[in-house]
This record gives C-alpha cells, structure tokens and sequence, in this order.
C-alpha cells in the first residue's frame, strides 16, 4: 500500500560551511615580476604600433594621431612633440619574441633628452561615447634615467576633451613658454602636463585644454611659490616622495580648478585644488624598473543624463599576470612592490559641453598627453592594451574537469584529481566596435601542476548555435609554461569565412600530484593579442588531489523489487561509507543512475560535516527517481535502476541493481495553492464559522481505490509586539449532525473503485454548514488573522 500525505509547514534550511582538513599541502605561488633594465624583447603585449599611430600620412585607420600645428598659414608639423627623429615607434613586434608572455605589440616613446612634450587624441573613427560604459588599458615606462637623483619634473594624464581644437588640442604658454621651432608657439610648463593652463596666459583659460577631465599621473611636486611651479603649493606637500607618482582628476578647462595666489615678486600665480590624491611608486633605480599597469572604467549615466563614473587602478597587476595584492594608503610602497591604487570618482559631463551629433551620440576624444623638462631624463615608454572606443571584446576563462562529467570548477568546488583530463577554455565574444579584431595569436598559460597534451592540443570552435565549425590546434608552438597558436578566423560583427562574433577555445591538459600529496595551483595568465585589442585572462585556481585509494562502498537498504505507484514517489534509502571506516572528505561525492539504459546527469551529495565517516544519499536519490517516475521515463511494469558513486578522491564504488514496479494506479490530492480560509467574527463569538468561498479539495485516480482524512493544528495571531494569542477553538469536522475535532486525524472522504479515471470533488461540494469548519468557544476577545495548518493524509489502496 502506497501513502501519499501533503502538509503545509515550515521548512528551516541549515546552510553548513565544510572545511575539508588537507594532506600534505603543497602551494605554487606566482611571484611579481623581477626588477630589470629596460629591454623591448619584454614590452607587454599590446596593440601593434603600426595600429596606434602613423607619424608620417596620418593614417585615419590609427588610433591616434599625433598633433598637428596651425601656424596660421596652413603650415605646421605632424610629429614635433614626439621626438626628435620624426619615429616615434620604436621595438614593433607582430610575431613571437623570445618571451612568448610579451609578444604582438608596439611601444612609443613619450619623451627624448631634446624634446619634452607630445600629445596624441583618438581619430574621428573611435571616438568615446559617453553614453555608453568603456574600458582602457596601458602600460607605462616611466624612464630610462635614475629616478631617484633625475626623476622628471613633468609627468602623462589620460584625458577626455571636446576641445574646440579637436586633435590640435593643447596646452602653450605664449608668454614665458619653451620655444618651439615655430616661433608663435611655446610649450606650457612641465606642470600643466599639456593640458592645464599656463599661470600668464590671458586670458588664464586661453590655451588649456577646454571641455575636458583628466587623469594626471605626475611625478613632481610643483611647490616652490614662483610662476608656473606652483600647483601643488599649500595643498599636498611632500607629495609625492622619490620615485613616487601622484594620480588624482580635473576638469583642466574649468576656471574653478584652480586657485589664485600672489608670489613673493607680487605676480599671480595658481595652484590646483585636489580633494583625492593617490601615490604609488614608479621609479626607475639603479638602472631597473618594471612596467606599470593602468586601467580605467567608464561607467555612463543610466538616464541619459550627466553624471558618470570614472574607475581607475594603477598597478593592479604585473606583467606575468599576477594580481597586486599590495594595496592601501599605508601599505609599504617601493620600487619592487609598488601600490595598488582603486579610486571611483564621478565625472560631470555638463562640463564637456557636448551635444548630440546626426545620430544623437555624445562623443568626444581621448587620449595622452604628456610633459617633461628634464634634461638628463628620456626614454619613457608607454603599450596601449585595449580601448573599447576602437572594439568592446570579452574573453572569460574556465576550467573544466572532463574526467568528473566535464564539472566547471568553481570556488564551492575546486577541486580535482591527479589524473583528471582537463579543459582549459576560454570563450571570446566580439560585443561592438569599429573594426574588426583579426589576427589574433593566442598565448595560453600552462600551470604548474598540470601537463599539456601535445598529442591533441584542444580545439577552437567558431559560431554561435547550429551554425559552428570546430577547428583542431594544430602546429601551436610551446615554449616553458607557454603554448602558442594563431587562430584560422577573426572576430566581428558577423559571421564569414573569416571572421565570426564568437569563439571557444580549449586546450586539453591534465592534473599531476604525487600520492597523498595536495597541490594548491594558481591561476595563470593567458593572452589574445591582434590588431587593434589585447586580451589577456587568469584561469581559476584550484586543488589537485593526490591518489589516495579507498574502498569506496555504496549501499541500499530497500527490498527489491521496489514498488511504487504511477503518479506517487520512489523511496529509497542509500548511503555511502569506506571500508576502512575513514572520514569523507569535501565537496562530497558525485551518484550516477542508470533508467532502463540510459545514464542521467550526476548527482552531487555533499559531506554533512567535517569528519563524518558517511553519507546519506537517499533524498538525492529519491527525489530524482520521483522525478523520472513524474515525467513517465519510469514505464508501468519493471524498470532497472543501476547506482553507483564517485568520491571527491576518484574513488568508484561498487554498482547496486534494482528493479522499481510501477503500478498503472495512481491517485493525487488536488488543493488551492493559496491556501484556505474562514468568514470573519466578532471577539467573543461562540458557534460554527463557516468556510469563505469554495474549498478546492479534490482527488484525481487511476484504477485505484483510495482514503482521504485530515488533522489541523491550533490557530494562533502573533501581534506587533511578537506576544502570541491562541484562538479559543479549532477547526472541526461536520458530516451531518456529527461534529469531529480535527486535532487527531478525521476520516474525510473514500473510495473503493480501483478501475478507471476519475476526479472526485470534495470541498466543492460541501454544504456551507458542513466540512470542515471552525469552532469558536467564545472566549477570543483579540482581534487579529489567525493561522494554523491542515494535514491531509492520502491513502491508496481500500
């Protein structure tokens, strides 16, 4: 006989935290890079230079292009700021260096000992729009020079603008400036960076920068009180120390971003008020540096309107890949563990004067500019990574264990096994962008722990939905901890021979610990490098086990065969245990059923609690049988069911059999989901309350006979101060002149029919003076909403 009883009541979930106790914990740590010379076999990857910027034909294709003069006469030249040589580009890379990390991209120099000064600005095609989120990224050098006794005076900012000027945007100092090769043009001092005003320029605004917000990252503190040397007098002194950078924002063409003095010699002078000011140590000593990481985040207005957000880091990582973990205001800041800085400030856009354009988008320009007036100081250098302005293009990695049903780790389970087959993957998407994203050579990081296979590299599958092609690694080349390979296709808007907006690729490795030994891996840093985007991502990181062999035993205490009715559950009582009585350890263990020859997805049955020497399976088990049984993969007659388990060590139990009968009868209880209620009394009121509406209490079967009673708790109203009333009653149950108290169970309605479909309606057709009603006693004299719970009991079977 089959029992089918539904309840309401309240269920508590137990959320239990399981630290899993390891063996012999190996951990392989990635270390920041060492300190070293400068040397262009170890730029970081970057858009190639020839994508940046052309100092020669001004290609419009570039990112950027450098500024150009107007003396007035149409004459002027293209590259005067950038150097001396008219080539600005230097170390252009597009294959593989010797350093497979660094590889694909260019750098340009900001500055010689002879020239001190350059801007450059986005062309008309990558424009920012502000009113839509973007991303930059670039690293910087910051010279070649000893910092510590020649650091620069001057120093670069990221600035948006939408100067009148537009790409000949840029600070001069038409009074005491340094002279240019035109004469009726003077550089500003190093202070303004190219884009702040000039102390004696009139009017003050004349030449700075207009419309626009920066972000300086300067190198000096400009505090000496005299002309044109002044912004950082009486506002951050001793900021920054030796080999430290300051980062803090402005609006440069804003009269309001500064602050008039008068200098000993009675002339006026300014210095810039700063609410946040930022240091981290970029210094170049003893003749080695590293390179420094900027990345931004712009965030639009979610209304259309003008307040965005700007997010900013400054050496957040390393060029290994490695995240900088050394951040704060009082964090040690040296040379070879610089701070990381994280700031979120706001951007006024009313302050960029922008409007709409043909298509109602707000663009302006952006770009660098940068400043310097040390003699003894050049070689500063700087790698543009990526900008959203030019291509909007995610890369997200995975790890799959494909040895455990191809489970993606995540941080609640990272764990694998030595021995696993692994899947490295990461999937590119192409979002929007301006150009396409071609060329792409992809440099993907091998961890410690794991071994790659050169026998099938992986693949790279191109398409979305039905419309995929997959395409083996082949001819990849490997070098250390590294695998090289160009991938057949780009990514674009749209799908052709040879390009597609998405990719997936995925490398094959596998896991390695010595027995009973637990290897922690870091996540390694992987790289996409082509034209005009630079992609690099971080694997997770994860635990291999090593081998630990256990007697891994799966039992099940139910006859066999199991019988079960069509439409009810399967119940089925399991657990799992070792034979030498040793403790499970987390996550837990993975069940595998097989229905009638077809294998079902795993099931997962955690550790209940540190050290436990068991695990329980049966609601695992019994609740994806009731599932199979409901959406009929169980069949009326006999079904074979085959169980078996894995640990979290790898270790396979043995297989249980069993048969599960179904029965062609079946019944169901058909009630109100919302629930039922009672017409409202007075306080003190003594008799029957009768039901508010119909009840819907039916019974559907199938060739089966069946009992229908119910019980009910007491009612109770809990008030505004938590104190608890109990109602002096309880519901009842009336079937002609006999009443029953319904606080033991009350038979309610039956069946003997066992042929047949039929739905039989109960509460519908009660009398409103008979069923189930409530019984006041009277002596309720609190008003509220009491609540209590009906218990139904079904029965199948006579």
């Amino acid at each position: 006989m089959g029992v089918k009883k539904l309840s309401c009541f309240l269920a508590i979930i137990l959320l239990t935290v399981i630290s899993s106790f390891l063996v012999d914990v190996t951990d392989i740590q990635a270390d920041p890079p060492a300190l070293s010379p400068f040397n262009s076999n170890d730029v970081p990857s970057g858009v190639a230079g020839d994508k940046v910027i052309d100092p020669y034909d001004e290609k419009t294709t570039t990112i950027f292009r450098p500024l150009t003069y107007d003396n007035g006469s149409g004459l002027g030249n293209s590259n005067k700021f950038l150097n001396g040589t008219n080539n600005p580009i230097a170390g252009i890379n597009n294959g593989f260096s010797t350093n497979p990390i660094n590889h694909g991209g260019g750098y340009l120099s900001l500055w010689t000992k002879s020239n001190h000064a350059g801007v450059m600005w986005s062309n008309d095609a990558y424009k920012m729009d502000l009113d839509k989120d973007q991303y930059f990224s670039f690293w910087f050098w910051g010279s070649d020079q000893d910092m510590t006794t020649k650091y620069s005076n001057g120093g670069i900012a990221f600035a948006i603008q939408n100067d009148p000027r537009q790409q000949n945007a840029y600070s001069y100092d038409n009074v005491n400036g340094t002279a240019t090769t035109d004469a009726a043009l003077k550089l500003s001092p190093a202070e303004s960076l190219g884009l702040f005003a000039a102390d004696q320029n009139v009017p003050h605004l004349s030449s700075a920068v207009k419309n626009s917000w920066a972000l300086s990252i300067d190198s000096y503190d400009n505090k000496s009180g005299n002309i044109n040397d002044s912004f950082d007098k009486g506002v951050y002194q001793g900021v920054p120390i030796t080999g430290q950078v300051y980062l803090s924002t402005s609006y440069p063409g804003e009269a309001d971003s500064y602050l008039p003095f008068t200098t000993a010699n009675g002339t006026t002078a300014y210095t810039i008020p700063r609410t946040v000011v930022d240091t981290s140590n970029m210094s170049l000593a003893n003749g080695v540096g590293m390179w420094h990481h900027l990345r931004l985040l712009y965030q639009a207005p979610k209304d259309g309107g003008n307040q965005a957000t700007m997010t900013y880091w400054f050496n957040d990582i390393y060029t290994n890949g490695s995240s900088n973990t050394n951040s704060g205001p009082d964090s040690v800041d040296t040379q070879a563990n610089p701070r990381k800085i994280q700031r979120t400030t706001t951007i006024d856009l009313s302050k960029l004067h922008v409007t709409q354009d043909s298509d109602g988008k707000r663009l302006v320009r952006w770009g660098l500019t940068y400043r310097d007036d040390a003699a003894t100081t050049s070689g500063g250098s700087f790698v543009i990574e990526n900008a959203s302005p030019v291509m909007n293009v995610s890369v997200e990695p995975e790890v799959i264990d494909v040895t455990q049903d191809n489970r993606v780790l995540t941080d609640d389970n990272e764990y694998v096994n030595s021995g696993d087959q692994l899947i490295f993957r990461n999937v590119l998407n192409y979002n929007r962008g301006v150009t396409n994203w071609t060329n792409i050579k992809s440099v993907i990081g091998v961890p410690t722990g794991t071994i790659l296979n050169k026998s099938n590299y992986g693949n790279v599958t191109y398409g979305t939905g039905s419309n995929t092609s997959s395409v083996a690694i082949q001819n990849a080349t490997v070098s250390g901890a590294y695998m090289s390979y160009a991938l057949t296709k780009g990514l674009a808007a749209s799908e052709t021979t040879t390009t597609s907006p998405h990719a997936v690729m995925d490398v094959n490795m596998s896991a390695q610990a010595a027995d009973n030994t637990d290897v922690k891996v870091p996540g390694i840093t992987s790289y996409f490098n082509g034209d005009y985007y630079v992609g690099t991502t971080t694997s997770k990181s994860f635990i291999i086990r090593g081998k630990q062999t256990k007697d891994l035993q799966l039992s099940v205490n139910e006859s066999n065969p199991i019988k079960v009715f069509n439409g009810g559950n399967v119940n089925i009582s399991g657990s799992l245990k070792y034979g030498d009585d040793s403790a499970f350890v987390s996550p837990g263990a993975s069940i595998y059923l097989n229905v009638n020859g077809s294998d079902k997805s795993a099931l997962t049955v955690p550790v209940a609690s540190t050290g436990d020497k068991s695990i329980d399976i049966s609601d695992a088990v019994s609740q994806e049988l009731t599932k199979e049984l409901k959406n009929n993969e169980l069949n009326v007659g006999d079904n074979q069911v085959t169980i078996y388990a894995r640990d979290s060590l790898g270790n396979v139990s043995n297989k249980v059999s069993l048969t599960i009968n179904v029965s062609d009868q079946s019944v169901v209880l058909d009630l109100d989901s919302n629930g039922y209620s009672f017409k409202d009394i007075q306080a003190l009121y003594s008799g029957l309350v009768e039901r508010k509406g119909d009840w819907k209490v039916n019974v559907d079967a199938v060739n089966s006979a069946w009992n229908l009673s119910a019980s009910a708790s007491s009612l109770e109203y809990t008030d505004a101060l938590d104190q608890v009333h109990a109602f002096d009653g309880g519901l009842v149950y009336k079937k002609g002149n006999k009443i029953q108290a319904m606080d033991v169970n009350v038979p309610i309605s039956s069946s003997a029919d066992n042929t047949g479909t039929s739905t039989t309606i109960i509460g519908q057709n009660w009398l409103s003076d008979e069923g189930i009603l409530l019984q006041s006693d009277g002596k309720t004299n609190t008003k509220g909403k009491y609540t209590g719970t009906i218990f139904w009991d079904l029965v199948q079977g006579p």
